[in-house]
């Protein structure tokens, strides 16, 4: 289990070169089983080809990004740390009963179809309100609770501008120059992915923000 997130639009070269490369290994893994279990042929096809086409599935789909349940702790934590979190409470859910969406019919409604209904019928009115909640801006930086479960969150383009710009503001990207560490087993230990999760915000800033699934 953990947070998988995804910029909310991608750009078709970007898509393109992650599908040529997931193809890529897909042929690979299936080349390399069809070859006896455990042998030496296969052993070294996984090393020399299939181990590099993962890492060249996992570099190029540059729109994505995963943090197990724990790292999502420690990133909302540093984020913290560095005044890029927001402790709002969450706004809240609309229900069903306010726009007279009749209870065999709540269970139907698909937030990712909103097309399919009338704007002025109950569903459509429900919808909207589910999707304000979900994708509305917050007027300040990441609100952590957009960060705290897995309902499809949007996360807006200036959302994360305002973090970064608390980042930079206080002097936390300097600071974080040397690396950045967090507690483990009462030890300190590096936090590797810090500079890339930066990274990745700050292009996610340019991509329409992220989902949280």
């Amino acid at each position: 289990m953990g947070y998988d997130l995804y910029w909310e639009n991608v750009p078709p070269e970007i898509e393109k070169e992650h599908e040529q490369a997931r193809e890529e290994l897909m042929a690979a893994v299936k080349e390399r089983d069809a070859l006896p279990w455990g042998s030496d042929e296969s052993k070294k096809l996984h090393e020399e080809k299939v181990l590099p086409l993962i890492e060249k599935d996992e570099r190029t789909h540059k729109n994505y990004f995963r943090l197990n349940i724990w790292g999502m702790g420690v990133c909302r934590r540093l984020m913290d740390e560095r005044e890029m979190l927001e402790w709002e409470a969450h706004p809240g859910w609309p229900t069903r009963e306010e726009f007279g969406v009749p209870e065999e019919l709540a269970g139907e409604i698909r937030l990712d179809d909103e097309k399919s209904y009338d704007p002025k019928s109950p569903a459509g009115m429900y919808v909207a309100a589910m999707k304000h909640v979900l994708e509305g801006d917050t007027g300040g930086p990441m609100p952590a609770y957009k960060l705290s479960d897995n309902s499809g969150w949007l996360v807006t383009p200036e959302e994360i501008k305002r973090s970064l710009a608390a980042y930079g503001e206080n002097g936390g990207k300097e600071a974080d120059a040397g690396g950045v560490t967090t507690i483990e087993d009462g030890e300190a230990a590096e936090v590797e992915w810090w500079p890339e999760w930066i990274a990745w915000l700050e292009e996610a800033a340019k991509h329409g923000g992220f989902r949280v699934y």
